[in-house]
């Protein structure tokens, strides 16, 4: 007996779901032709096959394979074709959507900090009501973010032994969101109709997704001098590099609106900004946006925070 695996694909763009509709579409002309054949050695009539075209309308092209497979269970088959069903059934993947977190323990700590922050956010608003009964590890999670918060502005005034501290607070502060992806995706295993948006409405990623590791926009504090380079994507209009003028601005304002302040601009797609012009020691964002004479200007793009380093 063949066993079905009643789980839906997931992760695929427009291209490749087309590619994926081809496949099956061929599998299953596969099976037809395979029950047509058996059916004819066994002396069937064709009834069988119409019965099922009958009710295949409405059924999704990953369903009616699995119907057809479950059909072919039941037809006698020559001795010469024992190993059909596996066969056909090992040239379908169907994938179960679950979900990552999108860091990982060693992730820089502002990103990190940012993303445990906004999955703690996201999960005690839970605006699309997918999330009761609540994360068992949620309040515990926001006071991690804060004391994680704290740690690494101590790392940044260069206390005594808070690099330590700091890395004992972020591995647990990881621990406990490992937690939280295991909590959602029990949810996403029971729903998963739903199951994209309950791991994306939490800002958590689904896993086969794919992701680059280049960062539009970054932001580097040097350790010598502790001024601070800010680079970013050079402007494109399709595919072709074109003057522009960067701006950028700075804000250290916690909550939402921020207050910003503005940096020069430059002519360069990145910019260095000297030590004592933004103040140290507090969590700072960044965001920048360009300016071309064809496309105009474009909306601002913010980088992950980082709390700015004293000079020793």
């Amino acid at each position: 007996m063949v066993i079905i695996k009643n789980e839906i694909s997931a992760g695929r763009n427009e291209q490749e779901e087309v590619i994926h509709l081809e496949k099956i579409a061929n599998i299953k002309q596969i099976a037809k032709n395979e029950l047509n054949n058996r059916l004819g050695n066994t002396g069937g009539n064709g009834g069988a096959t119409r019965q099922m075209q009958n009710g295949f309308a409405s059924l999704s092209p990953e369903m009616q394979v699995v119907c057809l497979v479950m059909l072919l269970n039941t037809v006698p088959v020559k001795k010469k074709k024992k190993n059909f069903l596996v066969m056909l059934w090992a040239v379908i993947t169907i994938k179960k959507i679950k979900g990552k977190l999108g860091i990982k323990a060693n992730t820089d700590d502002g990103a990190f900090l940012d993303k445990s922050e906004a999955i703690a956010e996201a999960l005690t608003l839970d605006t699309n009501g997918f999330y009761l009964p609540v994360f068992s590890g949620l309040a515990n999670l926001i006071i991690q973010n804060g004391n994680l918060n704290i740690a690494m502005r101590n790392v940044a005034m260069r206390t005594f032994g808070a690099g330590a501290a700091k890395k004992t607070i972020k591995d647990a502060t990881y621990a406990n969101l490992q937690d939280a992806l295991a909590y959602i995706n029990a949810k996403a295993k029971l729903d998963q109709t739903n199951a994209a948006e309950i791991i994306t409405g939490c800002l958590m990623q689904v896993a086969g997704t794919p992701s680059s590791n280049k960062q539009e926009f970054s932001v580097k504090q040097q350790l010598l001098t502790c001024n601070v380079l800010l680079r970013c994507f050079a402007a494109m209009i399709g595919l072709k590099y074109v003057k522009a003028t960067y701006y950028w601005r700075f804000s250290q304002t916690p909550a939402e609106p921020k207050v910003w302040t503005d940096i020069d601009a430059s002519a360069d797609a990145n910019t260095m900004v000297e030590a004592g012009v933004i103040p140290a020691g507090a969590r700072t964002w960044f965001e920048k946006c360009y300016k071309t004479k064809k496309g105009g200007k474009t909306a601002w793009f913010r980088s992950q925070s980082i709390f700015l380093q004293a000079p020793e």
